[in-house]
């Protein structure tokens, strides 16, 4: 239960109900249904934020790193395991071409 998706993820199963006896139906793999994940509220108010915060404390390591000094490499979200995905987010086509030329 330390997993860091614990903090920012609720899981839920998703199991189908039939109409007309009103009974769970057997469905999923194991026939319990389809374990569902979806972000916390918190997540899906301040992950924007926290990205956007990420990005320029990437953006400053990077310019660090141009001007000789020694700093090491910030993780993304996506390394982190923390269940925020910043695939659907703006920030990855806004600066993608800098990250490929300047990255670690």
């Amino acid at each position: 239960w330390l997993s860091p998706t614990t903090f920012t993820q609720d899981k839920f199963m998703l199991t189908f109900i039939c109409p007309v006896s009103l009974c769970v139906v057997e469905c999923g793999p194991d026939g319990l249904g389809w374990e569902v994940a979806e972000p916390k509220k918190w997540v899906k108010k301040w992950g924007p934020a926290l990205l956007v915060t990420l990005k320029v404390l990437q953006v400053a390591a990077m310019a660090g790193r141009l001007l000789g000094l020694p700093i090491p490499c910030l993780p993304t979200f996506d390394s982190l395991g923390l269940g925020l995905n910043s695939d659907s987010n703006f920030l990855n086509d806004f600066m993608s071409s800098s990250w490929d030329q300047i990255a670690c």
